[in-house]
């Protein structure tokens, strides 16, 4: 009996230390099939991101027809404004059309205005991602791009300043044209009337004064603003905290602003200057005036149209833009794990 239950003693511990064994490997039997099926979901995720990547690559391709459908709408939309402006900077108002070549040019100017908005809200929203890095498109296009849009707006503030100057200036017309009557005594005044041409100058100037005056003063708040912008960045630059990243931005922006400044102090003293000088320009009739406020009209809706077209198609590309730089740079860095780990 004794013997019997040495015996069952001993298998139980031989069945006791066998399963010890066995739950001792396991974690080791599992982890090498976890690693086996870890390398294998790696591989296969690098397979897919290729093809995912080759597929956004098809797409981004198909994109670049975008890319060239904003190239062009951009250079439709510049040469009607070019065309528009070239027009109006050189035509002025006659008796006969009143006040409507001043008129029309207030409108194209406030148009040139709205323009430099959008412009300046999109580039903004550029600046902003460079900013933060909160994108995976490379700097040096996105700072491309803000160049691009500086142009734009700069371009928009010298077409202004080309239709202010043109505007109608006191023409030193006398206020009345008085008549005489000659007599055996002498001379005596017969008539006195309001001066035409005075009267017409006078109602032209009354719009066009103020017409510069807002012009001036978009130019001095414009300064103002930027001077604003060039201390916040001197102050964040002399920040020990802020990252490489953003201390690179602020240095470009600052180096942009410092710029603009000295290009709208230039703009401002060019007014000053010509006030009251009118640049020269060709008078006409009522038809022509008309024809010129209806053509403004026409291209106005469409001009707006492109614009916004071309800001929706640049989001689109930055978006897309966005979306395959990340892919890619994932893509890299899970072929580069395998190369370290797959062995």
């Amino acid at each position: 009996m004794n013997d019997f239950n040495l015996f069952n003693d001993m298998m139980i511990k031989s069945v006791s230390l066998t399963c010890l064994a066995l739950l001792g490997a396991m974690p080791t039997v599992l982890s090498q099939k976890k690693k086996e099926i870890d390398m294998e979901e790696r591989r296969r995720s690098v397979v897919n991101l290729e093809q995912h990547l080759a597929d956004r690559n098809s797409r981004l391709a198909e994109l670049a027809e975008l890319a060239e459908d904003i190239i062009t709408l951009d250079t439709r939309v510049e040469k009607r404004i070019d065309r528009i402006v070239e027009v109006l900077a050189k035509s002025t108002d006659s008796g006969p059309s009143g006040t409507k070549v001043a008129e029309t040019k207030e409108k194209a100017i406030q148009g040139l205005r709205n323009a430099i908005e959008l412009y300046v809200k999109e580039r903004s929203k550029v600046k902003e991602k460079l900013r933060t890095g909160s994108t995976a498109i490379e700097p040096d296009v996105l700072k491309e791009d803000v160049t691009k849009f500086d142009a734009r707006i700069e371009k928009r503030v010298d077409q202004i300043l080309d239709l202010t100057n043109s505007l109608s200036a006191d023409k030193g017309y006398q206020k009345y044209n008085v008549t005489y009557e000659e007599h055996r005594f002498g001379r005596e005044e017969k008539d006195i009337r309001i001066n035409e041409k005075w009267r017409h100058n006078h109602r032209e100037t009354i719009r066009t004064d103020q017409q510069r005056k807002e012009v001036e003063e978009a130019l001095t708040k414009s300064i103002a603003d930027l001077k604003r912008r060039q201390s916040f960045l001197e102050s964040k630059l002399g920040e020990k905290l802020v990252g490489e990243v953003e201390r690179d931005f602020y240095m470009v922006d600052l180096k942009r602003v410092k710029a603009t400044i000295a290009a709208r102090n230039e703009q401002l003293d060019e007014i000053k200057e010509l006030d009251g000088v009118q640049a020269p320009t060709e008078e006409v009739d009522s038809e022509q005036a008309y024809r010129m406020a209806e053509s403004l009209e026409d291209h106005g809706a469409d001009l707006r149209d492109d614009i916004y077209a071309i800001f929706r198609k640049y989001q689109e590309l930055n978006r897309l833009r966005d979306q395959v730089a990340k892919m890619t740079r994932n893509l890299k860095a899970r072929k580069a794990w395998l190369e370290k780990n797959d062995q």
